[in-house]
């Protein structure tokens, strides 16, 4: 989990360049979340505790998150207060906290069950790299990390956007024969 999934550009580029002369096949999977904030409940860092979150940790973003309060500015004018009770707050640092707390028992899932994929996430954007002898294996290293998101979801509130989400590959050069 870095400052974004640009972060993960370089390891994704060193990974291709391995491919390449290792002839080996590199796929990306892109997945993005629909309505990240909205979707994520406080109730929900329940799920990420029972999913593996450290329990202190996922203590303390509840009684803070819970006891938020926040106004809104608009010009010079500014709000009443307000009491998040279903959402967290886009921008607000305790909310990306949770955010990613939210993606840690998904990235340990990630690394023991499928070892060729690297992932990424930040926010809403998620990003899990396979790099393999074949095509195929590619393909089942990603589908089993899609049907990990999956099952992510249920318990954490997000939902994939299908219509943001991508496959890119890279395999490769066939060489020339005589």
């Amino acid at each position: 989990m870095g400052v974004s999934t640009t972060h993960a550009e370089l390891p994704a580029h060193l990974d291709l360049e391995y491919a390449k002369h290792a002839e080996k096949v590199c796929k990306t999977l892109d997945i993005d979340k629909s309505k990240h904030y909205d979707a994520l409940s406080h109730c929900n860092i329940v799920s990420i505790q029972a999913l593996g979150g450290h329990e202190g940790t996922c203590t303390a973003m509840r009684s803070l998150y819970s006891k938020a309060e926040r106004y809104y500015r608009v010009g010079k004018a500014f709000s009443v207060i307000v009491l998040p009770t279903n959402a967290f707050i886009q921008g607000c640092a305790l909310s990306n906290l949770v955010s990613n707390t939210s993606f840690a028992p998904l990235t340990v899932d990630i690394m023991i069950q499928c070892p060729r994929v690297t992932p990424a996430f930040f926010i809403d954007d998620c990003r899990a790299r396979s790099v393999a002898d074949t095509s195929e294996e590619c393909d089942e290293d990603l589908i089993a990390t899609a049907y990990l998101h999956f099952d992510h979801d249920k318990y954490s509130g997000n939902k994939t956007n299908f219509l943001k989400s991508a496959v890119t590959s890279n395999g490769p050069k066939k060489r020339r024969t005589k």
